[in-house]
């Protein structure tokens, strides 16, 4: 399934999550077909932002901030998404608003809360 169907599976735009993530189309379709666990848990956090749920950072680093939000350490970010811990912490302070997109959608997967 391409990345746009998936999007819209949700109830989402592929533009819309290209906006919220801050990523281009091209690699969000990337994500889509090669890193399904990290696009469904983008896809999942865009729906949690788009019902209002945020997240505080507070200059936390990465592994600071899965504590803080109720994970036993990075590792289980890592678990959900299929990404390196060193990918992920780059994405807090290079990319954040896709790295807040997956915290919020990791915590949906961890909740149940599937959208």
């Amino acid at each position: 399934m391409t990345a746009g169907k998936i999007a819209k599976a949700y109830g989402l735009k592929l533009n819309q999550v290209a906006e919220i993530t801050g990523q281009s189309l091209e690699t969000l379709s990337n994500w889509a077909k090669k890193g399904v666990e990290l696009y469904n848990c983008i896809i999942l956090g865009c729906i949690q932002f788009q019902n209002g749920h945020k997240l505080e950072f507070d200059g936390r680093g990465a592994a600071e901030l899965c504590k803080f939000h109720g994970f036993a350490s990075l590792n289980q970010i890592c678990e959900i998404t299929g990404q390196k811990r060193d990918k992920i912490r780059d994405w807090l302070t290079e990319k954040p608003d896709l790295f807040h997109t997956i915290m919020l959608g990791a915590l949906a997967i961890k909740t149940g809360e599937r959208g």
